[in-house]
């Protein structure tokens, strides 16, 4: 019901990925991060596991519009883990995505 899901750490993934044009791949993966208030290594860090995660190596410094469609879905999935969400809610969220990486 809606008053346990209060207690819960919950994140989303849209079909319109919303990324932040003015940050790279890897400052809008760490975006949720930073409005926590954790520090700029440890953000840093946990966005890098999530571009190693998401098969984004290489893309880390590449802003939004330099993404392919498919790059851009995953840095909104690598954003949506970020936290560690307890609830995933997914708007689906593998549309972009060849066969073979919706599979990993």
């Amino acid at each position: 019901d809606l008053i346990n899901l209060r207690r819960h750490r919950m994140s989303m993934v849209f079909q319109d990925f919303a990324l932040l044009p003015h940050l790279t791949a890897l400052d809008n993966i760490a975006f949720p991060l930073r409005v926590q208030g954790m520090s700029r290594k440890a953000r840093e860090d946990r966005a890098r596991e999530l571009v190693e995660l998401t098969g984004l190596q290489g893309r880390e410094d590449y802003y939004p519009h330099e993404l392919s469609g498919g790059q851009q879905q995953r840095v909104g999935i690598g954003r949506s883990l970020a936290t560690n969400p307890e609830l995933w809610f997914l708007d689906e969220p593998f549309s972009a995505l060849d066969p073979l990486i919706r599979q990993d």
